[in-house]
């Protein structure tokens, strides 16, 4: 097998190169205007849209709901206009079962004109925003593309499946790089924020080939991620560590669907983690997927060691409520196969 360490230099030299001119940009000299959002939307078959906020990994534990939920009117001609003062994050805008990631910032407005039956075209966008706007849509088709071949990606070999994964890399590297080219001014929190989340997707990924080839992967792949620290607080608040974080620890400890592996999951969860509330992101992603096993009194039996492990009374909170209605769909499904 062809030496796979090349990979993991560019890997890391392609993120640490972006991390670079992150922390090489201007702070932004301008002064707060008017912000808000507003669009023209062609052919919108619902009149009404959604716009809401990202809600943070560990917040998402808890069962918190965005901090901005907006439901938008439409006009007939497909122009809204909606002057809000967003604080600075990620948004979601939701229409006629589509969704597209974009961020805002306040005093600076959102502006877009698409048409709705055309997802995959590229808005107009104008306005303070526009070039985070349009990285953002880029960054979202690439990625689409990619993960509607990811069942094809995970059968290819090691080294088929890094050189794809290369090819990914240097497209999201030469996306990031060249926005904070054209908006050197722009935001420190999305540069950063956008940085981690491309490392920690490649990253991802990676651990997820290995859950799916359990047990006959190289130690060159091995190693590649066993740099990323799984305690770095700089990653609190993004959603892509949390997925590699879980994804590391199932790929350690096995795949959460034997007992044998949930014990050795408390453990290391236990040994490698410091924050009590990694240690609860990750249980409670793996209570999740216990929740789905056949009801018996060890799955109740896991689940219920699982809830004392974790610390924080919200996540318990909600996760009981997630259980009971894993439970009942469950049986519902189960009653309807019954049926059938």
């Amino acid at each position: 097998m062809r030496n796979l360490q090349p990979f993991y230099k560019l890997f890391f030299t392609g993120i640490a190169s972006v991390l670079l001119l992150v922390s090489c940009g201007e702070q932004p000299t301008e002064k707060p205007i008017s912000g808000g959002a507003d669009a023209e939307i062609l052919n919108l078959q619902d009149s009404t849209i959604r716009l809401y906020s990202d809600v943070l990994p560990l917040d998402y534990i808890k069962g918190k709901q965005p901090d901005v939920d907006a439901s938008i009117d439409v006009d007939s001609n497909g122009i809204f206009i909606y002057p809000y003062v967003f604080p600075e994050g990620f948004y979601y805008l939701e229409w006629d079962g589509n969704r597209v990631k974009y961020f805002i910032q306040e005093g600076k407005r959102l502006s877009i004109d698409f048409d709705a039956k055309k997802p995959t075209n590229k808005p107009d966008f104008s306005g303070k925003l526009k070039y985070e706007s349009r990285y953002l849509f880029d960054k979202h088709i690439v990625l689409a593309k990619f993960e509607s071949n990811l069942p094809f990606h995970y059968s290819l070999s090691e080294t088929e499946f890094l050189d794809v994964l290369n090819l990914l890399r240097s497209k999201l590297d030469k996306m990031l790089v060249l926005y904070i080219t054209n908006r050197p001014i722009g935001s420190e929190y999305f540069m950063k924020q956008e940085s981690l989340s491309n490392l920690f997707y490649m990253a991802s990924i990676i651990e997820k080939y290995k859950l799916k080839h359990e047990g006959s992967v190289s130690d060159t792949l091995t190693q590649i991620t066993n740099g990323l620290n799984l305690n770095d607080t700089n990653t609190i608040e993004n959603t892509e560590f949390f997925n590699f974080l879980t994804a590391r620890i199932w790929t350690l400890s096995g795949k959460p669907n034997t007992e044998k592996a949930i014990y050795n999951q408390l453990h290391l969860v236990d040994s490698v983690l410091v924050l009590d509330s990694y240690k609860n992101y990750v249980l409670f992603k793996t209570t999740r997927e216990v929740a789905k096993w056949e009801n018996s009194a060890s799955r109740t039996a896991i689940i219920d060691t699982l809830l004392y492990t974790i610390t924080d009374i919200e996540v318990k909170r909600f996760l009981n409520r997630k259980i009971y209605n894993d439970t009942l769909t469950n049986t519902v499904t189960d009653s309807l196969n019954a049926i059938q």
